[in-house]
């Protein structure tokens, strides 16, 4: 199986460096702003966020504490 370039999630076209998800420069900044606008505003993208049933990520009061 031969692997295909990754092209970067923003949506410029640039292929990251290998080993890397992003090429540099804030384009992973990017592409999370670019879904944003999608649903709106910040705080709207927020309230949205908020309703999708995701599973609850543990918080460091539920990790075990070493002695």
């Amino acid at each position: 199986m031969e692997d295909s370039p990754t092209i970067c999630r923003c949506g410029c076209g640039e292929t990251p460096s290998p080993g890397s998800e992003w090429p540099p420069g804030g384009h992973d900044h990017r592409a999370v702003h670019q879904r944003i606008a999608r649903i709106g505003s910040t705080v709207e993208f927020c309230d949205w966020f908020d309703q999708q049933e995701l599973p609850p990520v543990p918080s460091s009061s539920d990790q075990p504490t070493e002695r």
